[in-house]
């Protein structure tokens, strides 16, 4: 990759903005996209911000591994254990953490009045 090329991944990783880091980095705005798909570009901006993603984004590992400390009870503050269970619960919808298909336990309808409804017994 040349020194140009990182120029342009590095302005477009701080503005998201293709044909303003085509004009910063010396390439023609219309240059932009066709910058931004080139193979050594699009690999090192994958890879920067694949490296983004982890320090900002919760992994499935961090969601699980607070939440066993909260069930061992190692997390003491209970006000604020109870806000980041609830972030973790949510992180984990968004992310797709849930197990799929797994929608609680079954509801199970017991009928042990007796009787048809209309105030008459039903015999034995």
């Amino acid at each position: 990759m040349t020194e140009r090329q990182k120029r342009f991944a590095e302005f477009y990783l701080e503005t998201g903005n293709a044909r303003q880091s085509a004009i910063r980095a010396g390439y023609s705005a219309g240059y932009a996209e066709h910058v931004k798909r080139q193979r050594g570009v699009k690999e090192y901006l994958e890879m920067r911000i694949d490296g983004m993603d982890r320090k900002r984004i919760a992994s499935a590992d961090e969601v699980l591994q607070f939440l066993t400390a909260v069930m061992r009870g190692d997390e003491k503050d209970e006000k604020g254990a109870t806000l980041r269970m609830k972030a973790a619960e949510m992180i984990s919808r968004r992310l797709g953490y849930e197990e799929a298909g797994y929608a609680g336990p079954a509801a199970v309808i017991v009928d042990d009045i007796g009787g048809t409804g209309d105030g008459e017994a039903v015999s034995q």
